[in-house]
C-alpha cells in the first residue's frame, strides 16, 4: 500500500512539472475559448431580442389593424343604428301628424253638428212660438191653417215647402217676388228679419 501511494504521488508530481511550461499556452488557449463563447453567446442573444422585436412590432401592427377594423365596424354599426332611429322616429311622427288630423277632422265634424243641432233647437224652443205670433198677422187672409186663399187670389199656403215659402216671403220683402198681391204682402213683411223668414217658413210649411 505504501508503494502504491509514493507512486501515484511520483506521478502527479511528474505531471505537475511537466505542465508548469505549458501553463502560458494553455491560459491564452482558455481565454481565447471563453472569448469566443462570450461571442457567440452575443449573437445569439442579439438575435434572440430582435426576433423578440420583430414579434412584438407584428404584435403592435396587428392590434393597430384590429383596432382599426373594430373601431370602423363600430362607426358603421352606429351609423346604420342612427339612421334607423331616424327613419322610425319619422314614421311615428308621420303617424301622430295623421292621427292627429283625423281627430281634428273629426272633433270639428262633430262640433258642426252639435252647432247645428244647437240651433235648431235653439229654432225650436224661442223661434216657434215667435212664428205663431208672426203668422197670426197673415191668419185673417189665409186662415189659421193657411187653407184660404188670400182674397180669393194667392194660393193656399197648406202643403207648400218651407224653402218655397221662405223665398216667396224673401221675394215680396225686396221687391223681386209677386203678383196682383205684391204691394199688399211688401206691407207685410217688411220687418221681417231672415229669423223670421226662417221660423213663419217652418210654421207655415208644417201645415
Amino acid at each position: 500500500m505504501k508503494i502504491k501511494h509514493i507512486l501515484a504521488l511520483a506521478i502527479i508530481a511528474a505531471l505537475a512539472g511537466c505542465s508548469g511550461g505549458d501553463d502560458a499556452a494553455t491560459g491564452e488557449a482558455s481565454k481565447s475559448m471563453v472569448e469566443k463563447a462570450a461571442e457567440g453567446a452575443k449573437d445569439v442573444a442579439g438575435k434572440a431580442v430582435d426576433s423578440a422585436k420583430d414579434a412584438a412590432s407584428a404584435v403592435v401592427e396587428g392590434s393597430k389593424d384590429a383596432a382599426t377594423a373594430a373601431a370602423d365596424a363600430t362607426k358603421e354599426a352606429a351609423g346604420a343604428a342612427v339612421d334607423k332611429v331616424k327613419e322610425v322616429a319619422g314614421e311615428a311622427v308621420d303617424s301622430a301628424k295623421d292621427a292627429a288630423g283625423a281627430v281634428a277632422d273629426k272633433t270639428k265634424e262633430v262640433a258642426g253638428g252639435a252647432v247645428a243641432s244647437a240651433k235648431s233647437a235653439v229654432t225650436a224652443a224661442t223661434g216657434g212660438a215667435d212664428a205663431a205670433k208672426l203668422y197670426s198677422a197673415c191668419a185673417g187672409c189665409h186662415g189659421p191653417k193657411g187653407e184660404m186663399k188670400a182674397l180669393n187670389v194667392s194660393p193656399v199656403l197648406a202643403g207648400q215647402s218651407k224653402d218655397d215659402i221662405a223665398k216667396k216671403i224673401a221675394g215680396y220683402k225686396d221687391g223681386s217676388y209677386g203678383g196682383p198681391m205684391k204691394g199688399v204682402m211688401a206691407t207685410q213683411v217688411t220687418k221681417l228679419s231672415d229669423a223670421d223668414i226662417d221660423a213663419l217658413a217652418d210654421y207655415i210649411s208644417k201645415f
